[in-house]
C-alpha cells in the first residue's frame, strides 16, 4: 500500500519473525515474567532493528517510517534525518520527501476539500468551521516584484457524541518523485461595485445572557485579584491565564485541525475572498453541517461582507466571524492612545517591564505577548492599590472576611480546580467582600475620589474586557463572547478605529440576532465556533 497511512502504520501487524520477538522477550524479561505494554513496545524496536540491518534497509519498518516522518516535521533538517539514518534509527530523507510527495498527490487527485482527518456526518454536537488569513513572504530584491502573497485556509472540527465516517485517500503507484508540481488556478474576476445594507431583523441590541456573563466574569476576576492579595507572598496563586487554565472548564475533546488548499493568490482581493467562502461552504457541504462557519481577521471581513451582503441568496448558509487576535491587538493600541500623556509609559519604564525601544510595539499593539504582559501587571498593581484604599476606607465588618470564608479561599489556592473555585464563588462571605469591593470600584469610575483615579478605573476595565474576551476563548463561553465584542466598539468610537467601530458594532447586533436570522446557528457557534481546545 502507498502511501501509507499514520493507522496503518500505528495499528497495523508488522509481520516480524514469532521466534525472533520470543527469544528477544525471554532474554530481556525472562520466559515466566509477564509482558507488559512497556516490554512489548522494547522487544518490537529491537526486532526492527534486527530485521532493518539483516535486509541491508529494503524493509521499510513503522518504526523507521514514523521517526523520519517525526523529525523532518519538528526540525526541518536534513542532516539529523541523515545522521540517525546513517546509525540506523530512521529512513532517509529522500524517503520522507517521497512519501509527502504520494499524499499531496492523493490529496489532490481527490474530488474533495476534506482529508481524512476530518469526520463526514458527524453527531448532533459537532461543530465544522474555518479559518483564512493571508500568508506574505516579501522577497529583498531591486523590484520587489517576487514577494509572495497567497491565502491559507484551516478547517477545525469539535466532534463529541456518535462517530461518523473518514474519508479514505487512494492509493497511488511508487513513482520516486520527491515535488509535486501544481498547476495554479485562475480565479474568476470579482468586483462590488454599488454595496448594499445589510439585512438585519433587529430585535436586541445585545443577549440579556452576555451581561449576566460579563457579571460573572467580573466577579471570577475580583475574586483572582484578592486571592493574589491576600497570598501574595511567595506567588502561589498563578496570573490571570494560569489561573483560568486550572479553574475553568477542561474540553472534552480536542480540536482536529487540518488544512485547505493553498490559494495562490493575495487575500486582500476580493475574487480570493470569495474562492475562501467557496471553499469552505464545499467543505461544509460535505462534513453535512447546515451553517458556514468561516473567521477572518477585520482587513478580510470588510470585503467577505460586502460580498454576503450583496449577494443574500447565495450566502444566506455563511455565518463571517471577526477574529479575535486581530481585535485584541487593534483594541490595545486604542488603549494607548487613551492614555497617552498619562504617564503609563513612565511606569512602565520605570517598573523595568519595558525598555525604551520596544514601547512604541506595546502602546500601538503590535507586541502581543510584550503588551498583555505590561497591562496585566500594570492591571494587577493598580488593582492591589485600589484594594488597599477600600480596606482603608471601609468598616471593618465590610472589608474583613470570616473564617469559614478564608478556609476556602485557602482551599481554592492551594487546591485550585473547577470544584473549589465555584465554592468560593458561592461563599456568601466571598460574595459580600466582592459586592462590596466592586461597589467601591464603581464609585472610584464615577469621580469619588478624584479625576485621577477615574481615569485610571477605566483604564483597568478596559484591560479587564479584554481579559474577558480571552476567558471567553479558553472557557468556550458564546454570551461572554458576544457581550465582549459587543462592548468593545466604544472605545474605537472613541479613539479613530473607525473600521473596527462600524464593523464590530454590526458584527455584535448580528450576533444578538443570530436566532432570528440563522435558526439554531447559536447552538451550533457554542460548540466552539472561537475556540481550539488544545492538549
Amino acid at each position: 500500500m502507498w502511501p501509507p497511512t499514520a493507522q496503518s502504520l500505528i495499528n497495523s501487524d508488522i509481520g516480524l519473525p514469532s521466534s525472533l520477538e520470543k527469544f528477544l522477550s525471554n532474554m530481556l524479561y525472562g520466559a515466566s515474567s509477564p509482558r507488559t505494554e512497556k516490554s512489548k513496545r522494547l522487544v518490537s524496536s529491537i526486532a526492527q532493528y534486527m530485521c532493518r540491518a539483516a535486509t541491508n534497509s529494503e524493509w521499510k519498518l513503522p518504526k523507521h517510517v514514523l521517526m523520519c516522518l517525526t523529525l523532518r516535521h519538528m526540525f526541518r533538517s536534513e542532516r539529523l534525518v541523515t545522521m540517525l539514518n546513517r546509525f540506523g534509527h530512521s529512513e532517509n530523507y529522500a524517503f520522507s520527501l517521497e512519501l509527502e510527495t504520494a499524499i499531496a498527490q492523493c490529496v489532490e487527485d481527490s474530488s474533495t476539500l476534506l482529508t481524512n482527518q476530518i469526520v463526514r456526518n458527524p453527531g448532533p454536537l459537532s461543530l465544522f468551521h474555518s479559518e483564512f488569513d493571508n500568508f506574505d513572504m516579501l522577497i529583498n530584491d531591486m523590484t520587489g516584484g517576487g514577494s509572495i502573497h497567497t491565502a491559507h485556509g484551516i478547517m477545525l472540527q469539535e466532534v463529541s457524541g456518535a462517530e461518523g465516517t473518514h474519508r479514505e485517500l487512494p492509493c497511488v503507484p511508487k513513482t520516486g518523485r520527491r515535488s509535486l508540481e501544481l498547476k495554479e488556478p485562475e480565479l474568476p474576476d470579482c468586483y462590488v461595485t454599488m454595496r448594499k445594507d445589510p439585512r438585519l431583523h433587529i430585535n436586541q441590541l445585545h443577549y440579556p445572557e452576555g451581561a449576566t456573563a460579563l457579571m460573572n466574569s467580573t466577579r471570577r476576576q475580583m475574586l483572582w485579584v484578592i486571592a493574589r492579595t491576600v497570598y501574595k507572598s511567595g506567588h502561589i496563586v498563578p496570573a490571570w491565564s494560569g489561573f483560568l487554565s486550572q479553574t475553568g472548564k477542561k474540553p472534552q475533546q480536542i480540536t482536529v485541525i487540518d488544512y485547505y488548499p493553498v490559494i495562490p493568490k493575495p487575500i486582500t482581493e476580493y475574487k480570493t475572498v470569495k474562492e475562501c467562502l467557496k471553499c469552505a461552504e464545499q467543505a461544509t457541504d460535505e462534513v453535512g453541517q447546515k451553517y458556514v462557519v468561516t473567521t477572518f481577521d477585520l482587513g478580510v471581513c470588510m470585503k467577505a461582507y460586502p460580498l454576503v451582503w450583496n449577494n443574500p441568496t447565495e450566502y444566506e448558509r455563511h455565518i463571517v466571524m471577526i477574529g479575535t487576535f486581530h481585535v485584541t491587538c487593534a483594541y490595545l493600541k486604542m488603549v494607548g492612545k487613551k492614555m497617552a500623556g498619562s504617564g503609563l509609559s513612565d511606569v512602565l519604564l520605570e517598573a523595568g517591564l519595558i525598555v525604551s525601544g520596544s514601547l512604541d510595539g506595546v502602546l500601538k499593539g503590535k507586541n502581543y505577548d510584550r503588551a498583555m504582559f505590561c497591562h496585566k501587571a500594570v492591571l494587577e498593581g493598580l488593582e492591589q492599590l485600589l484594594l488597599e484604599k477600600y480596606q482603608e476606607i471601609s468598616p471593618t465588618e465590610c472589608n474583613s472576611l470570616p473564617e469559614d470564608s478564608h478556609r476556602i479561599l485557602n482551599d481554592l489556592v492551594y487546591h485550585p480546580c473547577t470544584d473549589s473555585h465555584s465554592k468560593a464563588l458561592r461563599d456568601e462571605g466571598l460574595k459580600k467582600y466582592i459586592d462590596g469591593y466592586m461597589e467601591f470600584r464603581q464609585n472610584v469610575l464615577e469621580g469619588v475620589i478624584g479625576k485621577t483615579a477615574q481615569l485610571w478605573i477605566s483604564y483597568m476595565d478596559n484591560i479587564w474586557l479584554v481579559l474577558s474576551l480571552q476567558e471567553s476563548v479558553k472557557d468556550n463561553n458564546f454570551y461572554l463572547y458576544a457581550q465582549s465584542m459587543y462592548k468593545m466598539a466604544d472605545l474605537f468610537f472613541s479613539f479613530g478605529g473607525q473600521n473596527y467601530a462600524r464593523y464590530l458594532t454590526y458584527f455584535g447586533v448580528f450576533l444578538a440576532n443570530l436566532d432570528a436570522s440563522h435558526p439554531g446557528a447559536v447552538d451550533l457557534l457554542r460548540l466552539g465556533a472561537f475556540s481550539v481546545a488544545a492538549p
